[in-house]
Order: C-alpha cells, then sequence, then structure tokens
C-alpha cells in the first residue's frame, strides 16, 4: 500500500493543489500524486487558511508526468517537504 501524507493548508495552497488534482509531482527526490484538498469548506469555520492537503506517496518507477510548475513545486516543498526529503 501507497502511504499518504496529509497536512492543513492555506486557502492559497489549497487553491494550487487543487489545480493539480490527480498530477503526479516531485518533492526532492521523491515522487508524489496531488490529491484534491478536502471539502469544499475550511476545516476551520473562523478561518479560510485551513484545508487538508493530501499527497500519495508513489513507487519511482511509476508514472512521473510533466515537470511540476513552479507555485505547485513550491506548495508541495512548503508543506511536505520535511517528511519526503525535499528541503
Amino acid at each position: 500500500m501507497d502511504r499518504v501524507y496529509v497536512r492543513t493548508c492555506s486557502a492559497a495552497q489549497a487553491t494550487a493543489l487543487a489545480a493539480a488534482d490527480g498530477r503526479f509531482a516531485r518533492v526532492g527526490a521523491t515522487s508524489v500524486r496531488v490529491h484534491r484538498p478536502a471539502g469544499p469548506e475550511p476545516i476551520d469555520r473562523d478561518s479560510s487558511s485551513r484545508y487538508l492537503a493530501r499527497v500519495e506517496l508513489v513507487d519511482a518507477m511509476g508514472p512521473q508526468g510533466p515537470a511540476t510548475d513552479p507555485d505547485l513545486a513550491k506548495v508541495l516543498a512548503d508543506l511536505f517537504g520535511p517528511y519526503l526529503g525535499g528541503d
């Protein structure tokens, strides 16, 4: 079974992740599949900055897809870099 990482993220980060739903990307040397952030509403109703972001670790031999755009790469590195070996 593939490993899934979940973090909370801001509305801006959620927007970038939603646009990349289903795409494969790299964080450092690790390949991940981006999933749409959970729910159409913030998880903290008093703040617009708390969505659930999720990426799935994929086999290095699996699909790689096109190069990750810089905005998405930054969001992924900021959220998941420490867990996936990215800086």
